[in-house]
């Protein structure tokens, strides 16, 4: 996975990086909340200290979650030196996906970025599939009424089935309304 890293410290930054590029993540790191704008197109996880210069880990966080998708589902990691339970909170509520105290032992960083970077991209899969049965289901419905209007037209007119679908192409064109919503007319007719 991708990991965005954003810490204002140096020395922690190249830490934070080290550590997950040695568990095989491919690490962009940058400095503050500003640079993780820019950085975060591509990215599989933020992991973000809460105490940034300018705009806060906090506001960073917020800033995502507001986003279109894909980026409004990147999860967020939280880091912070601070046991405070009031930040957790606040993390919480600003819907961070995770909370790690400094220091933090470097496997369990690779524990919970390896779960993270999993569950989004079985979230991203499912909201996918998701999408593509969606739309499959609304083509079966426009399906399903313009095959059943044929069928009526053809009971109550003698039409043929060509004869049908012919004339409701034509009365969609002619009144510039969507098939499905001509065949829906043409289903409410007694």
């Amino acid at each position: 996975g991708r990991v965005l890293v954003v810490e204002d410290e140096p020395d922690a930054r190249e830490f934070i990086s080290r550590v997950l590029v040695d568990a095989g993540y491919s690490v962009v790191a940058v400095p503050d909340a500003f640079a993780a704008q820019a950085a975060i197109a591509g990215v599989d996880l933020v992991l973000s200290d809460i105490g940034l210069p300018g705009r806060t880990g906090f506001d960073l966080l917020r800033w995502v979650r507001v986003q279109p998708q894909p980026t409004g589902m990147i999860p967020v990691i939280l880091l912070s030196g601070s046991r405070d339970g009031d930040a957790l909170a606040q993390g919480i509520a600003d819907r961070a996906d995770d909370f790690l105290a400094k220091p933090f032992d470097p496997e369990e960083l690779c524990r919970r970025a390896a779960l993270h970077i999993s569950l989004h991209r079985h979230r991203r899969d499912a909201l996918a599939a998701s999408t593509v049965m969606d739309g499959l289901a609304a083509a079966l419905t426009v399906d399903e009424a313009v095959g059943s209007a044929i069928g009526a037209m053809m009971a109550q007119r003698g039409l043929t089935p060509d004869e049908a679908l012919s004339e409701l192409r034509a009365i969609s064109q002619e009144s510039g309304r969507p098939m499905v919503a001509v065949a829906l007319d043409v289903l409410a007719e007694p």
